[in-house]
């Protein structure tokens, strides 16, 4: 997906967008690591997704939101939804450094 939104955005709708960025949402909050010191048994067996899959999934939610972002961004007319916005703002923050770059890729 990532690569088809950098390639060949005009191939998406905007409804189609629009649906990408809404799964985005929950991807924001699933992917977030845990407080150091703060990783236990129940908060992993209650999360979506186990913490040790979150790096990765996060990394590449991470690219996926820069490429929507581009995607909207050359659209005239469309603003890109509020959510790749707190996508950028949780990229620049991250703790992972491949997160961290991931909105300049």
């Amino acid at each position: 997906m990532r690569d088809l939104l950098h390639y060949h955005p005009e191939a998406f709708e905007e409804r189609q967008l629009d649906t990408v960025g809404a799964s985005l949402e929950d991807l924001l909050e699933d992917t977030r690591l845990p407080e150091y010191g703060t990783r236990n048994r129940e908060e992993q067996s209650s999360a979506p997704l186990p913490v040790v899959w979150r790096p990765d999934y996060r990394w590449r939610s991470a690219q996926l939101a820069y490429r929507l972002f581009q995607a909207y961004e050359g659209r005239s007319g469309v603003a890109p939804p509020e959510v790749l916005r707190r996508w950028e703002i949780a990229c620049r923050e991250d703790p992972l450094p491949e997160v961290r770059t991931a909105w300049k890729v």
